[in-house]
């Protein structure tokens, strides 16, 4: 043996000897973890010992909603929900933009129950770092608060002076933030605004920082103006991403004079704020786009029901000229992809999944054109 692989050699025996220390990892195989199902603080929104992202463009309200939602869970309801009650849940704000007493008029608009709301506000948070060594403090505070919910507004502020656009730093901060959300069995949200960078159709890519954030977190929300009415104060708080549950359905609140008043459900989807996106309009312009009347999807969703049955395979592709020809009255001649989004959200009530292709293919019925495939989930 070479004099090289003598030195390996005696390297790997003195790794291996009962003199090597201990690894400080905590290797486990799969039968040793305990099976647990994921819990949430507020299901599907914001699951516990996670990480969740809300993000909105300033003014939209973000802080408004934040505390809306924790002087709902601080009297042990739900947003939106007067049934379920529950112990009162103790939430913890560390802000680096409101100060104190801007939080207390908020949180008293909103009927809180302000002994269980604890807050570090933009003059008492100075100096928490949370990409140091600072975890630790942090954990103290959530433990003094026996908070259930934490929210930090925003993370930017609370990082130092290191890039978040990186995803080699992101990841770290995150990763470091999810553990002690785990450790302390909280939901940890942070706040983020959205950027001015041009969105490629995803709307959780608008993100300020590195796309990572997102990737890191496990729930994602987005405020968002209601542009379906005219109430300029009107606001919709938006799941676009969930990753241990279905998305939650959308609510909407408007901010008045003495506080947040929820409104009950909205119709507005990540679907639909990502078909904005991709159609370069503005919200209010794809939604007339669209034309959400359920008189007019219902009509194209029995069409396509139809077709659904007949199939002789749980996949089958559609061209866009064999519905114009079938469905005339449904689809007529136009672009209607438009519309067909809107269906696909009711199709996926009936367990069947459609998707959309702008590769020409010949379908069933001998066209060849773009269109959608059909595929059935199960028999509904």
């Amino acid at each position: 043996m070479s004099q090289s692989g003598t030195d390996l050699y005696e390297a790997a025996e003195l790794l291996l000897s009962d003199a090597s220390p201990k690894p400080r990892w905590n290797l486990k195989s799969a039968d040793e973890i305990a099976a647990k199902p994921v819990e949430f603080l507020w299901n599907p929104y914001l699951p516990i010992g996670e990480v969740t992202v809300i993000m909105a463009a300033g003014g939209t309200g973000k802080t408004f909603v934040l505390c809306g939602i924790a002087a709902e869970l601080s009297n042990g309801r739900f947003p939106c929900n007067g049934i379920d009650t529950f112990e009162p849940v103790h939430t913890l704000f560390i802000s680096a933009e409101d100060r104190g007493s801007i939080f207390r008029e908020r949180l008293e608009a909103a009927k809180a129950n302000l002994c269980c709301i604890h807050i570090l506000d933009d003059a008492a948070s100075v100096g928490l770092n949370l990409a140091d060594s600072a975890g630790d403090e942090l954990i103290d505070l959530i433990k003094s608060a026996g908070a259930k919910l934490v929210v930090i507004d925003p993370l930017h502020a609370f990082v130092g002076d290191i890039d978040l656009n990186r995803v080699n730093i992101v990841r770290p901060v995150m990763h470091r933030l999810a553990a002690i959300a785990k450790a302390c069995a909280c939901s940890i949200v942070i706040v983020s605004h959205v950027s001015k960078r041009t969105a490629d159709g995803n709307a959780n890519n608008l993100a300020l920082g590195s796309v990572d954030i997102i990737n890191a977190s496990r729930s994602v929300l987005r405020v968002t103006g209601d542009e379906t009415g005219t109430n300029p104060n009107r606001r919709v708080l938006v799941q676009t991403k969930s990753n241990y549950a279905a998305y939650g359905a959308s609510l909407a609140f408007a901010l008045c004079d003495d506080g947040i008043r929820w409104l009950g459900f909205s119709p507005l989807t990540r679907e639909l704020l990502e078909g904005a996106l991709q159609s370069k309009g503005t919200l209010a312009q794809y939604l007339n786009q669209m034309q959400l009347n359920v008189t007019q999807a219902e009509p194209i969703l029995d069409a396509l029901l139809s077709l659904v049955a007949s199939q002789d395979t749980p996949k089958a592709f559609y061209a866009y000229k064999s519905l114009r020809k079938q469905f005339p009255a449904c689809f007529g001649t136009g672009y209607i992809k438009p519309i067909l989004d809107r269906v696909r959200l009711r199709l996926k009530e009936k367990g069947v999944s459609m998707e959309f292709t702008n590769a020409p293919h010949p379908d069933r019925f001998g066209q060849t054109d773009r269109g959608v495939y059909l595929t059935k989930l199960f028999d509904g």
